[in-house]
């Protein structure tokens, strides 16, 4: 009886301890879910307290490695907003403290290593800023201004590339890190190396650098061209497209047209056929070949999808031949089919003015203002119209916008010359 009696009182502490662990797991599997969709758009501080609550059996590790990246993200962002490193260096900590353990747990993750990388990159330029940088560095080889945890984060992460050797965010990864030094040769051979992976330009993070870097464009361009053949997930088509856009990107215009041709040859989905005729009747177009351009996009307009941009290319063709009445026509119907293009408006106006619609030029400009009221590109090409029509009082009144948006704009100066040679008055 005492032994039954004991087996159904453990039997009842079982059934406890499973219900309280299901319980949290439950608990912990929401907040994991929950704080993870927040942390994807953004909402850090939202997120933070709900990952935490998720470190919690086999969601531990992600779990944590989500925490850190929000903790990151959240360091990088009072940085960003002035925030002094120091106060806000705290953030940095707990991400170590929350990286390394989901790295202790799964050191096979390559995402782990390269997130222990960057938090060790954040480290080396949080110490930087610290210590400033000696001058007797200064012209010396770069790998000097690195130090002791900048070369721990390129180790971490080229640990983690190991890991994962195809995927490409982690080439990007190293590559910005490389660039941040100021390592060229590094970073020239990991964006080469992104493009083995990866040979499509547009989904890589350093498209973004403005103004664009020729030599890494140069680089990626080498890699997209010596992976053909080589990456078993993309179609052969669909690569040659890729590196046409690219070539289009650089103004390697010989080079865009045979990867484009070759492209057209294989290609069977009409989307791609009309794709493939844009981009090869705008790398026409740069070689003066026009009717061979307007033929190849005509029928890139035929897909709805590939249509606005094929107009406005058409649009670009009219300007050259200076047949301003079908630039604004076409312009115009890149407007409707393109109306959150933000360049369509300006090329509309100035196409409409040298065709003599002015009044369709000021209607244009002030539509577009109404969306963009601190333009100054809009301002400036409003006033031209009116200083053409003589309309002083117009003048005047942009005249002064455009000061109070910048006081210093050397274009007022230039707008009121105009003024003087029409021989408008504009008072001091």
């Amino acid at each position: 009886m005492n032994f039954r009696r004991l087996m159904f009182w453990l039997l009842c502490a079982l059934s406890i301890v499973f219900a309280v662990r299901g319980f949290y797991g439950v608990v912990a599997g929401y907040s994991f879910s929950k704080g993870r969709s927040l942390a994807a758009i953004g909402e850090h501080e939202r997120a933070l307290p709900l990952l935490d609550r998720a470190v919690v059996g086999e969601l531990g590790p992600e779990a944590r490695w989500f925490a850190a990246e929000v903790r990151l993200g959240l360091w990088q962002e009072r940085i960003e907003s002035g925030a002094d490193p120091e106060d806000v260096a705290p953030l940095l900590s707990e991400a170590f403290v929350h990286a390394s353990a989901a790295l202790a747990a799964s050191p096979a993750s390559g995402w782990y290593w390269m997130l222990m990388g960057n938090l060790y990159h954040q480290a080396d330029r949080l110490s930087i800023h610290r210590r400033g940088v000696p001058l007797d560095l200064v012209g010396q080889d770069r790998w000097n201004f690195v130090g002791g945890p900048g070369r721990i984060a390129i180790g971490m992460m080229r640990i983690g590339l190991s890991r994962e050797p195809n995927w490409y965010p982690f080439h990007d990864q190293l590559a910005y890190v490389y660039y941040d030094y100021r390592l060229e040769a590094e970073t020239l051979e990991a964006v080469y190396r992104s493009a083995l992976a990866l040979p499509i330009y547009e989904l890589h993070a350093y498209r973004s650098l403005q103004p664009p870097e020729p030599e890494i464009e140069d680089a990626f361009a080498r890699g997209a061209v010596d992976s053909l053949g080589k990456v078993p997930w993309l179609r052969s088509v669909l690569h040659r497209i890729a590196l046409g856009r690219l070539e289009v990107r650089r103004e390697n215009w010989i080079e865009a047209e045979t990867h484009l041709r070759i492209a057209l040859s294989d290609a069977t989905v009409e989307l791609n056929i009309a794709e493939i005729n844009h981009y090869l009747g705008v790398s026409l177009i740069a070689q003066e070949r026009f009717d061979e351009a307007r033929e190849a996009l005509t029928i890139a307009e035929s897909e709805p999808p590939i249509e606005p941009q094929a107009v406005a290319a058409q649009a670009d063709l009219a300007e050259r031949l200076e047949d301003w009445s079908r630039a604004t026509d076409l312009w115009q119907r890149a407007k409707r089919l393109a109306p959150q293009r933000p360049d369509v408006p300006l090329r509309l106006a100035r196409s409409a003015r040298r065709d003599g619609q002015t009044e369709l030029a000021v209607h244009t400009l002030r539509e577009a203002q109404r969306t963009n009221p601190k333009s100054r590109v809009l301002l400036i090409e409003l006033a031209e119209v009116f200083i053409e029509r003589g309309d002083e009082s117009k003048v005047r009144a942009l005249l002064g916008d455009l000061e109070r948006l910048n006081p210093e704009d050397p274009m007022v100066e230039r707008l009121r010359q105009r003024l003087n040679t029409e021989r408008l008055a504009y008072p001091d």
